[in-house]
């Protein structure tokens, strides 16, 4: 009777000792399969994880342009003729040029803007040095004279006029376009704001 109590015991105490063992047995090969199976898992995401496909950069579309109207170049002033730079300084309005009713010739006298026109055809020299002595220099104030047949002193036309009204160097305007004092005469005693125009006639 003990030995049989004796052999359950025994096998109790064996039992007793043994399952712990084999339930922790079992557990770390549980944990491992856990731990196999979550690495497949987890290599299986990776190989099956998104990616994005590469946007395409856009493609600049031209825009077409258009075609360039040539602008005239103007000619450089050093190559201008003293006509052609008095005509550029008229229309960029620089200076006043002929009006549409002015002195002719025929006609002999005109009432203008600064008081009565009338002309005169003499050598100019001595009014020319007179200038240059003031300082009025030969490269931009040339003597010439103009296609209608002024007189010209850079870009003015040259006139004599009362010099107590119109001292040397006075700019007026005049029919023939803004002109400058050079000379005066006997005219001023009897019309001191007459003026008297410079011309080639």
């Amino acid at each position: 009777m003990r030995s049989k109590e004796g052999i359950i015991i025994g096998m109790l105490i064996i039992y007793s000792f043994l399952f712990p063992m084999y339930l922790l047995a079992l557990k770390k090969d549980i944990n491992a399969e856990i731990e196999l199976n979550q690495q497949d898992v987890i290599a299986k995401i990776e190989e099956c994880k998104y990616i994005p496909a590469p946007t395409a950069t856009p493609t600049a579309t031209p825009t077409p342009t258009a075609t360039p109207i040539p602008t005239p170049i103007p000619t450089p002033i050093c190559e201008m003729s003293n006509e052609q730079f008095y005509n550029e300084c008229v229309t960029r309005g620089m200076v006043n040029g002929v009006q549409e009713e002015h002195l002719e010739r025929e006609i002999g006298g005109f009432m203008g803007e600064s008081g009565r026109e009338t002309y005169y055809n003499l050598k100019m020299d001595l009014c020319v040095w007179y200038m240059r002595e003031l300082g009025y220099d030969e490269i931009e104030y040339p003597y010439w004279i103009r296609s209608d047949g002024a007189k010209m002193l850079g870009i003015y036309v040259m006139c004599a006029a009362n010099w107590k009204i119109r001292p040397k160097g006075t700019i007026i305007p005049t029919s023939l376009g803004d002109a400058i004092v050079v000379d005066t005469g006997e005219f001023v005693v009897d019309y001191p704001y007459g003026v008297d125009l410079a011309v080639d006639w």
